[in-house]
């Protein structure tokens, strides 16, 4: 995470946020890189440091949380008060004596939604429970549940979201417009982190998903950005030049994290096993780690929901020829892990991708000479072979 040093790091748009009265329900709105996690974490130090110290920060996932509570000191926000959104509800479920032995736990979806209706449960029975903290302060709301958003306005006085629609990754419909009719939004237009290669790529398939452009609002002065697919004949080919970038990447980008990440648990499992049996086991993070007390560990291995709301210097997205096995969703799955990386994005797979992806490759290689029109024709072709 960019985390910020000072008032001058800031746009105007940024300072408005800090500047908000501390009461009130607000959702921060804007594409990635535009700051909105660190804008969270602002205003709960501000109002910790007001009159409003019960509240809590909820990250979605658990390399998220561990992401954010490394970086939270410097906000001098207490890592109590940044909790994973699930662990907040069963903790707060436990302290009020709520039995959970018949939660579904093979169905992550199905639990989130069983967790949120015990606890809209508990406030029915307990009404003293409502509204008893000052505020919830919710980071990529975009994917909570209609369910989940009932609670975060049952349990604070006051709510404060962050999120954006384009990085929806689970689920096809959206809780954005419901809560816009609830609070006061302030949208976020420029972005800072993610290079302008990177942009016009993400820009290719957010096209095909029907988002707007991040490239006309990207405001990036660091180093040159690039984009680079690479077909491979096997997915082995894939892992050996995996290694051989990341063997380059680790000298050039000290102290920065680097990821390999690929479109399913199975697939992340692949690769991690490959990695580990490589010279580059040591400086592997520990599984659904983000982070690290070893300095020397900086490549994080994962599955592409385990990289949201993160972000890296360098990306490699392997085995992606898999990624249609994530259906409906696969888009916007697709434009969130693009949108992770600050200065290099790998693509590689083995065999076809789908066309918004050959879209964006087409959109960051140099073009190709027309063919003669003979060549369209199947006679012309078996003569080729």
């Amino acid at each position: 995470m960019s985390w910020w040093l000072d008032i001058t790091d800031l746009d105007e748009d940024q300072k408005n946020v800090i500047d908000l009265p501390p009461t009130g329900d607000y959702l921060f709105l804007g594409p990635p890189g535009s700051g909105k996690t660190n804008l969270l974490l602002i205003r709960a130090e501000y109002l910790i440091r007001t009159k409003y110290p019960n509240l809590f920060v909820l990250m979605f996932n658990e390399p998220l949380h561990d992401f954010v509570v490394r970086g939270g000191v410097l906000y001098d926000v207490p890592a109590a008060k940044i909790r994973k959104m699930l662990s907040w509800e069963l903790v707060l479920l436990r302290e009020n004596g709520v039995l959970l032995k018949d939660l579904p736990e093979d169905d992550l979806d199905a639990k989130r939604k069983a967790l949120a209706k015990k606890v809209l449960e508990l406030l029915d029975t307990n009404p003293k429970l409502e509204n008893h903290l000052e505020c919830l302060l919710v980071d990529e709301v975009q994917d909570c549940f209609p369910e989940e958003v009932e609670v975060f306005f049952r349990c604070a006085k006051h709510v404060c979201f962050a999120g954006d629609n384009r990085q929806r990754i689970f689920s096809s419909h959206s809780v954005i417009p419901a809560i816009q009719e609830r609070v006061k939004t302030i949208e976020l237009k420029t972005h800072y982190r993610i290079g302008h290669e990177i942009c016009r790529a993400a820009d290719v398939v957010g096209e095909a998903a029907g988002f707007s452009s991040i490239l006309d609002t990207c405001n990036y002065n660091d180093a040159e950005s690039k984009v680079q697919f690479s077909c491979c004949s096997t997915d082995e080919e894939q892992i050996n030049k995996i290694v051989e970038a990341l063997t380059v990447q680790l000298t050039a980008y000290p102290d920065e994290l680097l990821a390999v990440v690929g479109p399913r648990k199975r697939d992340r499992d692949f690769l991690r096993e490959q990695l580990e049996a490589s010279a580059l086991a040591p400086l592997i993070l520990p599984h659904r780690s983000s982070g690290s007390d070893d300095p020397n560990q900086r490549i994080y291995v994962a599955h592409l929901l385990e990289i949201k709301g993160l972000e890296f210097r360098t990306i490699h997205l392997a085995l992606m020829q898999h990624i249609h096995r994530l259906r409906e969703n696969q888009k916007r799955i697709a434009y969130t892990a693009i949108t992770r990386a600050k200065t290099t994005v790998s693509v590689y797979f083995t065999g076809k991708i789908p066309g918004y992806l050959e879209q964006a490759q087409v959109a960051v290689e140099p073009p190709k000479p027309r063919p003669p029109l003979e060549d369209l024709f199947p006679k012309k072709k078996k003569g080729r072979k």
